[in-house]
């Protein structure tokens, strides 16, 4: 993880090494929990890191947002001056 500390989260990192990384976390707290006396610290380092997982993707959602957004503003006023150019009105 160290190694992507430092990375800006992007497409490719989300789904190439976050995503599977996600479900095996996911996947060995319900391991863990469903042991008899399950390790508390563990656990809890394991809840922590599915909170900075749950950011790190909702960061990621925002960012596809954004882009998507990007140019909207400028689609809408092309759009404006079409209309009035178009219809006048």
């Amino acid at each position: 993880m160290e190694a992507h500390a430092g990375r800006r989260l992007g497409g490719q990192a989300l789904l190439a090494y976050y995503l599977p990384q996600s479900a095996q976390v996911a996947e060995a707290y319900d391991v863990l929990e469903d042991q008899h006396a399950p390790d508390q610290a563990q656990l809890t380092e394991i809840r922590a890191i599915i909170e900075r997982l749950e950011t790190a993707f909702a960061h990621y959602a925002d960012s596809l947002a954004e882009t998507e957004l990007g140019s909207l503003d400028t689609d809408l006023k092309l759009i404006e001056a079409s209309l009035k150019e178009d219809i006048g009105h």
